[in-house]
């Protein structure tokens, strides 16, 4: 399986997932197996479908981390999102039951607990603009992957609930769904002008944190009613959550709002208010340069680059030598630098006989320890660049990523190599 944006796809790529409705995930656009031409390209790009996943030799054991399944699970959440976001327009959300949002949200969480393996943050749920029920989606289930990794920490902030309750991340999952549904309550003007400077200075703007608890609070838990209000306030006193709304700092900010905030901003930063997308590299580095990182609890910050890696597996890429490949897994503590299968150049993918690619890939093992010289002539070899500090990945999706690579932090060097003990 290849991740592959629409700019790299050609006529002859086999989807390996289905590809359904950037607007309406209940419509299945095109089926799994299904070879994409000219035609159906177009179409996919006149409705805004970014990426799709499609069928390579030797890659198989990446449908692990992402299948229909996961994806089902995921779109039901989606379809809460935009439920709740069309009835807070239509003035209805008094009428809503919010708390059976969190029957989709316990289904996802079921199923990432018997697939660990798969949770983890591959792109948008909807593969969409940058509207409201797509930040909303993305926000909602990387805060769940984070919340699953921060298990012991999630416990020991909150001591006064019994440690059983204190896990459970659903109520996370509520909060990050609805966290910016008190945008709706602000006037169209204010909303447009933030669309169109990315300016957070406006106090009017500022007012939708206060808005969105008014308008949730009562009807969800009142943990996910917290993160709903304080998802602005940072770890080292600056944010804010409206008028008259004290700002609070470092652990007297709700441990479920300090996970949605993180998730909120690496999102932002991803699809910024003004301007393209931008890759997941970029946000990690903007938000480790100095002083955006003093904004969040450093505990969470290392659970995102747990689940949020710059190059997810599946992501093709260009090494700094020419020389293409897909990212197969990713070095936690040197996040730039993962382990990439060299393939050959995505442009001949589509016409490639599978005998021959298949060929092309023998014998690579998805081996995360393995050192490869990157002379080696086999297409298909394996390259841990974590041990060959004279590659780097130096392209994705047609932007030069050299520059947004960054050192291993430190605060990943202090990560145990046991998940669950940070």
């Amino acid at each position: 399986m290849l991740r592959v944006g629409l700019n790299n796809l050609r006529p002859g790529m086999a989807l390996a997932l289905p590809v359904r409705h950037p607007q309406s995930i209940q419509i299945v656009l095109l089926k799994v197996g299904y070879k994409v031409d000219d035609l159906s390209i177009s179409k996919l790009r006149e409705l805004g479908v970014n990426h799709v996943w499609v069928r390579y030799p030797s890659l198989e054991f990446l449908s692990r981390l992402i299948n229909e399944e996961l994806l089902l699970a995921q779109n039901k959440v989606v379809e809460k999102i935009t439920a709740s976001f069309v009835a807070a327009q239509q003035q209805a959300c008094a009428d809503m039951e919010f708390e059976t949002y969190a029957d989709s949200l316990t289904e996802l969480v079921t199923y990432l607990a018997s697939h660990p393996q798969a949770a983890m943050f591959m792109g948008d749920l909807v593969d969409s603009g940058g509207d409201l029920m797509r930040h909303c989606s993305s926000v909602a289930y990387l805060s769940l992957l984070m919340g699953m990794k921060l298990e012991t920490y999630i416990v020991r902030e909150r001591r006064h609930v019994q440690p059983a309750k204190a896990k459970e991340v659903v109520s996370l999952g509520v909060g990050a769904m609805l966290h910016d549904v008190g945008l709706l309550a602000l006037p169209e003007e204010i909303r447009n002008r933030y669309t169109q400077t990315g300016d957070e200075t406006d106090p009017i703007y500022r007012d939708h944190p206060r808005l969105g608890y008014q308008l949730v609070r009562g009807r969800v838990s009142p943990s996910a009613a917290t993160a709903v209000l304080n998802h602005h306030q940072r770890f080292d006193g600056t944010g804010y959550a409206g008028d008259n709304v004290p700002v609070l700092d470092g652990r007297r900010i709700h441990i479920f709002a300090r996970i949605v905030g993180l998730a909120d901003q690496f999102d932002r930063l991803r699809h910024p208010a003004v301007g393209p997308a931008r890759p997941g590299v970029f946000a990690l580095a903007q938000l480790m340069a100095d002083p955006l990182a003093a904004g969040f609890d450093p505990e969470v910050m290392r659970s995102l680059f747990r689940v949020a890696p710059p190059y997810p597996p599946g992501t093709v890429l260009r090494l700094c030598d020419g020389q293409w490949g897909v990212a197969i897994n990713h070095n936690v503590r040197d996040p730039c630098r993962p382990v990439v299968q060299i393939i050959p150049d995505p442009a001949t993918l589509g016409d490639l006989p599978e005998t021959q690619a298949e060929q092309a890939t023998s014998g690579a093992k998805p081996d995360a320890g393995a050192k490869v010289d990157a002379a080696s002539e086999a297409g298909g070899a394996i390259i841990n660049l974590i041990n060959t500090p004279d590659l780097w990945v130096a392209q994705v999706e047609g932007e030069d990523v050299a520059p947004m690579n960054f050192p291993a932090p430190t605060m990943l060097a202090e990560m145990t190599s046991n998940p669950k003990s940070w």
